[in-house]
């Protein structure tokens, strides 16, 4: 196969006489992309490209002894497309081309650069940047005019430094990722971090939402028109855009690209989320006399006569910008095919153009080299190629300022200084007033009780106490009273003790992460679980024993009174207080509790919406927590358990003075009703406020609850005997007793109320 191709190339034509005076003409095959949904950009490009030709056509100083012809064949932007119109150009054995000028897109421009040099000919392309095409072992014989996509990205990356972006995010199509793939390989050497880097196939929108969701600002996309039009679109719906935002984007679009209504959105809206985009884009009309140039013409000249060739206005046409390469494209290759000319006539024995053939690699590598010696100031600035057929040159920065492309600043890679200038005439415009920051500042924070409901229920548990004491008072006041001893004072303030822990607990509840330390925090929850424990043991372990008593007292049926001293029920209260202070000691022995901070959420600052801050969450955890509680819970609900009996047994005993069933019975229903909603309520409810006033709620309401109904009915009895005091005249040293007891039991009760026997025998007597 390959020999029949050698064969075939041998009898290719060489170059064609156009007249009989020694005329020969130079076809150059132009891929240009004219037509499809991509870029349209030869549209533009062509007429500069045989303007250029008709120039040099009538310069008898360069190449007199031939004529240039452009033959343009459509690659329609589409890579597949444009081989196959070369091939078939390449196969045509009339005319025999010197060199091939495009593609204008880099996915046409790849495949036709990776296959021409085989034919030994010269690819210069007006508008790939792709940096790809730097290749030199894949891509011998290229150059190209507009500086590539690396020269640009090199001045976006110096860019991104100046501003103090160190965060980005980059979007680009699937079959356009070369650019972005440069720019982050560039971005990344110069410590500037990619937090996402989307790659869409055929809608973006999901891609833009992502970058919202990492929470990227400054955003650096690639791809044509019709891909960043749809791109844009998705930004607004996303709300990627304003004074937060910056979109860094392709410079070679044309003029108000964003208005063609190929989308969802309204001219309005593409005007808003474009407005401020930041973009690299070569100069390719550079201003000057035209003095130095090999054209004779200055930027203004260029322009009338281009506008003159094309014979309408060329403002309307897709890639204008750009028009200025394809003009200097043909200067550089009819300047090296010259100068070339000239050497191959010094050979000897003399050559010529004319002996070029797709076979003739001499020719080829001496065409080569003078293309890569090209030095001339064209209209688009001094023309000069690296080794790898790039073009060096400088590089604006643009900004769009409401609908207009200004330029802001310069980046000349080939400075001694500082590469990047910012212009003094027009600078970059930020909404307020300063760069956007390139992310969120992250900060953390604890998951937080509010002060103020903190503080509520903190005065609400210090006023229980208030409480607490103002009972505890009582009793020590009245103490002697005989009313008051029958009820067990020093039970009762056992159970004000008790209360008094479990008020303190909801105030230690509320000391949170974000008021101590975590080993602060660590010391002060288990403290509040040792305070809620032990709080409802004394108090409900002091109320149950003492009924108890009662019990024993009323249900023993014996002329010998019941003797159960006070030391001997305070002794099982603190039994009970011991066994679950026991385990939770055995609990933090064997299983200790340790704080896990884990991230409960994200929420921006209200006061500046550029702070994150991450919500984490402390608990202090155990493997085998749920044991523990559970064997807490399993004596607790025992000792209720208890205490409901002894309510059920002593509901008969007609004696306020010391029976407390009745008001047992309502605190246990209270507790119970309390720990039923209040446990599963604990482990469902997530919000912090919410959990610590629920749980807050059901410890103050079940405590208070508890002394009240214990105390007041004290109080009352108190009242009344106070009042009957008043009202009859008794001796102090024998007072009386309102109930019809036994003799055996009215010394069980002076037991209890601790009076002299032998009073209490003339008491007995009386009764």
């Amino acid at each position: 196969m390959a020999f029949l191709l050698f064969a075939y190339l041998l009898c290719m034509p060489m170059l064609t006489k156009v007249s009989a005076d020694s005329t020969y003409r130079l076809n150059l095959l132009g891929l240009y992309p004219m037509t499809g949904s991509k870029w349209l950009g030869g549209q533009a490009m062509l007429p500069a490209s045989e303007l250029a030709v008709k120039h040099i056509n009538a310069n008898s100083s360069i190449l007199a002894d031939y004529e240039l012809n452009i033959i343009v064949k459509d690659t329609q932007c589409i890579g597949s497309y444009g081989n196959n119109v070369m091939y078939e150009e390449l196969y045509n054995k009339e005319e025999t081309k010197i060199a091939i000028l495009g593609g204008g897109c880099s996915t046409d421009t790849i495949p036709t650069a990776e296959s021409s040099h085989l034919w030994n000919l010269i690819q210069v392309s007006f508008s790939s940047y792709t940096p790809v095409l730097s290749d030199r072992s894949r891509f011998p014989l290229f150059f190209r005019m507009a500086p590539g996509t690396t020269s640009g990205n090199l001045a976006l990356v110096e860019m991104v430094k100046n501003f103090g972006w160190r965060k980005m995010a980059t979007i680009n199509p699937a079959d356009y990722a070369d650019g972005a793939n440069d720019f982050r390989q560039q971005a990344m050497e110069q410590g500037i971090e990619i937090v996402v880097a989307e790659s869409f196939a055929d809608n973006p929108a999901l891609h833009v939402a992502n970058i919202k969701t990492v929470g990227a600002r400054i955003i650096y996309g690639s791809f044509y028109e019709a891909d960043a039009r749809q791109v844009m679109c998705a930004a607004y719906k996303e709300g990627l855009f304003g004074s937060k935002y910056v979109w860094i984007l392709p410079g070679w679009y044309d003029d108000g690209w964003w208005r063609i209504e190929d989308h969802n959105c309204t001219i309005k809206e593409m005007d808003l989320v474009t407005n401020g985009y930041l973009s690299s884009e070569v100069q390719a009309l550079v201003a000057g006399d035209g003095t130095n140039r090999v054209s004779a013409m200055s930027a203004e000249e260029y322009s009338s006569r281009y506008d003159e060739y094309v014979n309408f206005t060329s403002d309307q046409l897709v890639g204008l910008d750009h028009a200025p390469y394809a003009y200097d494209e043909i200067w550089a290759l009819s300047l090296a095919l010259d100068k070339t000319d000239k050497e191959l006539k010094l050979m000897d024995p003399p050559q010529s153009l004319l002996n070029f053939s797709y076979t003739n690699s001499n020719l080829s590598r001496l065409f080569f080299d003078q293309m890569s010696e090209t030095k001339f100031e064209g209209i688009s600035g001094t023309v000069k190629f690296t080794s790898t057929g790039d073009r060096l040159g400088p590089i604006q920065i643009r900004q769009n300022q409401n609908g207009t492309d200004a330029a802001v600043g310069t980046y000349n890679p080939g400075s001694e200084g500082d590469k990047l200038q910012w212009s003094t005439k027009i600078t970059v415009h930020w909404p307020n007033g300063r760069p956007p920051l390139d992310s969120f500042i992250e900060e953390e924070e604890y998951q937080s009780i509010s002060l103020a409901l903190f503080a509520i229920m903190t005065v609400i548990a210090i006023l229980g106490i208030f409480l607490a004491i103002s009972f505890f008072t009582f009793s020590i006041l009245y103490s002697e009273r005989r009313i008051i001893k029958l009820t067990s004072p020093r039970l009762n303030n056992l159970i004000i003790l008790g209360g008094v822990f479990s008020y303190l607990s909801v105030i230690l509840l509320g000391l949170d992460a974000n008021l101590l330390t975590l080993t602060q925090y660590e010391i002060i929850f288990k403290l509040f679980t040792v305070c809620l424990v032990i709080g409802f043991s004394v108090s409900f372990g002091a109320l149950f024993w003492k009924t108890w008593r009662i019990h024993r007292i009323f249900a023993v049926k014996s002329p010998v009174a019941v003797k159960i001293s006070d030391r001997q029920l305070i002794l099982q209260v603190v039994g009970i207080a011991a066994l679950e202070l026991a385990v939770l000691i055995l609990w933090e022995i064997a299983d200790p509790r340790i704080h896990n901070t884990y991230q409960y959420n994200m929420k921006t600052d209200p006061k500046n919406d550029d702070i994150l801050i991450t919500v984490l969450r402390v608990e202090l955890v155990s493997r085998g927590q749920y044991f523990w509680m559970g064997a807490l819970f399993i004596i607790n609900g025992l000792l209720l358990v208890f205490g409901a009996f002894l309510a059920w047994e002593t509901r008969k005993i007609d004696m306020k003075a010391i029976n407390d069933s009745k008001f047992i019975g309502m605190s246990i229903y209270t507790v119970v009703i309390m720990s039923f909603v209040g446990v599963p309520v604990s482990f469902i409810v997530d919000e912090p406020n919410a959990h610590y006033v629920l749980i807050s709620i059901f410890i103050l309401f079940s405590t208070t609850v508890t002394l009240c109904l214990i105390f007041i009915p004290k109080i009352r009895l108190r009242n009344v005997e106070m009042s009957r005091s008043t009202m009859t005249t008794r001796p102090q040293s024998s007072p009386a007793t309102p109930y019809s007891v036994s003799a055996s039991l009215e010394k069980s009760l002076d037991q209890i109320s601790g009076m002299e026997p032998s009073k209490s025998s003339e008491t007995a007597e009386r009764v």
